[in-house]
């Protein structure tokens, strides 16, 4: 460590009805990767978007380099050598890649561009066409153009904000090593996030939030199980849980015959798909991002035509019924992206209830919401905020309540965890087994653990087909990751 490059004395933000962080008190030193730690609500965000400029803060000292400073603006943020990048790139879509590097930036920068591309490109293996429109990439892709954009002002800060939640495993493992070599060079990273293992796999140092106040700081090879503790507090547990292991099946819910799926651009994503789900089931379908889980789980739910073949819920052909119908007939789904859509940010939780559960009735729907935050707790000033103002977690989280609320016969969930510190994924893996013991539930995750500790099947997609579904006791990781290499 080379000394202090930035510090927080006793800094406090509020926001209506919530103190976001109390007099947190904080030092990133020189050369270092630095994690900050927390459940859902925690307060990491609201701290990273302070020292980008995004936030002013209500009270308390920053200082950079020894220096105390005031940063109104993210043009002043990056003056003073701090660059954010967001778990959600904040491009302009309609402009090309390279239109949206150079935007804002002054020639001098503009010179070392190319090679900035060239690092990144190499470090994480991925081409960038700088010519395509930014509407055109995958997410990962626009995740390196704004990792490149940041890059592109020199910083001697660099703030991830839960960036690898939605990247696939083989590429989070390239930027974790990017990262590591960032810092040789006089550099630092704050590096927000709620996995634990991931904040101890990368990190030099690791301060915890918990409710808005840091609880600790600890140096490199601390123990996972203290982390836990001061993480989660009172409500601190351990492992996975495990599905019962005899689960006695009923009725056949959905039976998937032959299907095929075209992709966004008319290639075929999804290829020749059978595979049945029956009462009393958990059908757990996992592999690398990209190989058609999205597009399937569209399928099923309606929201993508299907090319060829048929879906069958509750003994009816619905391959060409539109999503209201199916979901009025028992289908429930939690999308990987809950924020585009699953719930609306101008609206509160009631309101958002409303939507999915056809009535406005809000002390029946209160009742209902309240029932539901005792299985999977909810941080939020009041259930009549915006979720606009909420974190990731628990817009996810509010998603999640929304299905469950309507009693569905079959829920599809994609990545419903991947958003989730650990004790809140804990909660809604159980939940989720509830749900199947009076129905059937279809998981998507990329959590090779996850779809063997939740799923009584377990199904691999690879390259748009599905290897399995095999039985739990008939697989494991190795064979797993075999599949989706293969």
């Amino acid at each position: 460590m080379g000394g202090s490059l930035i510090e927080l004395i006793n800094v406090s933000k509020r926001f209506p009805g919530v103190l976001a962080l109390d007099r947190v008190s904080m030092r990133i030193e020189v050369s270092e990767v630095h994690a900050l730690l927390g459940e859902n609500g925690a307060g990491k965000s609201t701290l990273g978007k302070i020292l980008f400029g995004v936030y002013a803060p209500d009270e308390g000292v920053i200082k950079v380099r020894g220096r105390e400073v005031r940063i109104p603006s993210p043009r002043h943020a990056m003056k003073l050598g701090i660059a954010m990048v967001s778990q959600r790139p904040q491009l302009v879509e309609d402009l090309t890649v390279w239109e949206n590097l150079v935007l804002g930036l002054g020639k001098d920068l503009r010179r070392d561009l190319y090679r900035t591309i060239d690092e990144v490109s190499r470090e994480l293996g991925i081409e960038l066409d700088l010519d395509k429109p930014v509407w055109s990439l995958s997410y990962t892709e626009k995740q390196m153009v704004s990792l490149v954009k940041s890059l592109a002002v020199n910083p001697c800060l660099l703030i991830m904000d839960e960036v690898t939640t939605y990247l696939p495993n083989n590429v989070r493992s390239r930027l974790y090593e990017f990262v590591k070599k960032f810092v040789e060079n006089g550099r630092s990273v704050l590096f927000i996030t709620h996995r634990i293992r991931e904040a101890l796999e990368i990190a030099d140092r690791v301060t915890v939030l918990r409710k808005g106040r840091v609880v600790a700081t600890y140096n490199r090879g601390v123990d996972i199980d203290s982390v836990r503790r001061a993480m989660f507090g009172d409500r601190y547990w351990n492992g996975f849980g495990t599905h019962e292991k005899t689960v006695a099946l009923g009725n056949m819910v959905l039976t998937v015959s032959s299907l095929t799926v075209l992709g966004d651009h008319g290639e075929e994503k999804v290829r020749g798909v059978s595979f049945d789900v029956r009462e009393g089931e958990i059908l757990a379908i996992t592999g690398i991002a990209g190989n058609g889980q999205r597009e399937l789980a569209e399928a099923l739910i309606g929201l993508r035509r299907v090319a060829r073949g048929r879906i069958t819920f509750m003994g009816i052909d619905i391959t060409r019924y539109p999503p209201s119908k199916r979901v009025s007939m028992g289908m429930g789904f939690v999308p990987d992206d809950v924020a585009k859509m699953s719930v609306s940010l101008e609206m509160n939780v009631y309101e958002n209830m409303a939507l999915r559960l056809g009535t406005t009735r809000f002390d029946a729907l209160a009742k209902v919401f309240e029932s539901y935050v005792h299985e999977i707790p909810v941080y939020t000033p009041s259930p009549k905020v915006p979720l606009k103002v909420l974190s990731g977690g628990n817009l996810q989280k509010i998603a999640i309540i929304k299905e469950l609320a309507s009693q569905c016969k079959l829920l599809i969930a994609c990545n419903p965890t991947r958003m989730l510190d650990e004790a809140s994924a804990h909660r809604v893996r159980n939940v989720l087994r509830n749900v199947a013991k009076r129905g059937a539930v279809i998981v998507f995750t990329e959590d090779v653990e996850e779809a063997l500790g939740l799923g009584t099947r377990i199904a691999v997609m690879n390259r748009g087909t599905i290897f399995g579904p095999y039985h739990r006791e008939e697989i494991d990781v190795a064979k797993i990751e075999e599949l989706m290499v293969s």
